[in-house]
């Protein structure tokens, strides 16, 4: 069974029926979207439940090696093949681009595009072959595991230019060629999974399987990872919490009101494709605060944006507008504003965000103003 809950709150997807202890034993295996939501979910659970020790808690990429590993192999009538995953791809890209610059030039005329750009014999560029080999490597992987169209024909020896710049599609796909369609060649994940699926086998889980698997987070599976948790869970059961961009994308995925129809592309993706197998329940119903008498100003935002009656009038601290002159300005008064809020209210360090259009701008800048005594 594989089912999916959403909500656009976070905490709210944490729901008691999942969450108690005998759900999250030793035999769950709870898959997060990465290491910031690990820490989330340890602190969340240590304040709701007192204990958060003893999860089985694996980031996507990790949670599928550990699944392919518990596969009955067996069953199946293949072999698993040696798999490359991220950071080994990378090394074995970079060992056969470095490798294709130093033949003589005139061996094979098919790579002159490549040694153009990253040099060849005595002139190559490490620099430029290191950060290919990494571009490279996320392409590859993202074929494999969202557009598996482009290795099958890649596979068959045949072009596949609907995608990318077709003047450097024939070196990637005799690239791809090279790496993978050898008889002992390893595969990438997405091959694997794929090879899986086309398999039309039942997949089973040899002991210790796993009694559930959660899934807590926005979209972050590929297409391919998709569909295999779906097999899977013809014998397992799949509960996916999928954290939605809005309330509003939630109730009309395809709404054309601005700016949420720019927003939430991969959710709206991966929920096409979710709602066609019926997987999609009914929206969580949200969690209201019944405290307060009237709405602050961030919650006349949220209303706005979602479509909802109202003018929106600033009318206290929950949402601010500041002007500053540069950078450094900018942080100052977010240090002091930070400061202020953690001595006049109840806000915690690891309850607060910062965002920027580009962090990086900040990051020189961050230390020496963080580090600055206060008054």
């Amino acid at each position: 069974m594989y089912k999916i809950l959403e909500s656009s709150n976070l905490p709210d997807l944490l729901l008691e029926e999942y969450f108690t202890p005998s759900f999250l034993g030793s035999r769950s295996l709870i898959i997060l979207q990465n290491q910031n939501q690990v820490q989330w979910l340890k602190l969340e659970l240590a304040k709701r439940k007192g204990i958060s020790g003893g999860l089985n808690i694996k980031l996507p990429e990790e949670a599928l090696r550990l699944i392919l590993d518990r596969l009955d192999w067996k069953s199946l009538g293949f072999e698993p093949k040696n798999r490359l995953y991220m950071d080994n791809l990378k090394l074995v890209l970079l060992q056969k681009i470095q490798t294709i610059c130093l033949r003589d030039q005139n061996e094979d005329a098919q790579w002159d595009s490549l040694r153009t750009f990253a040099g060849s014999g005595k002139n190559l560029d490490h620099r430029r072959i290191y950060g290919l080999s990494n571009a490279l490597a996320g392409s590859f992987y993202y074929y494999a595991n969202n557009q598996p169209e482009i290795p099958k024909a890649w596979g068959l020896n045949q072009s596949y230019t609907a995608t990318g710049d077709p003047a450097q599609e024939p070196w990637q796909r005799r690239l791809w060629e090279d790496t993978f369609s050898a008889p002992q060649a390893p595969e990438i994940l997405g091959t694997t999974l794929e090879r899986l699926l086309d398999s039309g086998k039942n997949l089973k889980l040899l002991p210790p399987s796993f009694d559930r698997i959660v899934l807590l987070g926005s979209p972050f599976l590929s297409r391919q990872a998709f569909r295999f948790f779906l097999k899977l869970a013809e014998n397992t059961e799949i509960v996916h919490l999928l954290l939605c961009p809005s309330r509003l994308l939630s109730e009309d995925p395809e709404t054309p009101r601005e700016p949420l129809s720019s927003w939430g592309q991969t959710y709206k993706e991966f929920r096409r494709e979710a709602g066609a197998s019926g997987l999609i329940h009914p929206p969580l119903a949200e969690k209201v605060s019944l405290e307060k008498s009237g709405k602050t100003s961030l919650e006349q935002l949220q209303d706005f944006l979602h479509g909802q009656e109202g003018r929106f009038t600033p009318l206290d601290r929950t949402l601010q507008f500041i002007s500053c002159t540069n950078r450094r300005r900018e942080l100052e008064v977010l240090k002091d504003r930070l400061l202020d809020f953690l001595h006049t209210s109840d806000l915690q360090l690891q309850e607060i965000g910062i965002m920027a259009p580009d962090i990086n701008l900040y990051a020189p800048l961050v230390e020496a103003v963080f580090n600055e005594a206060g008054p």
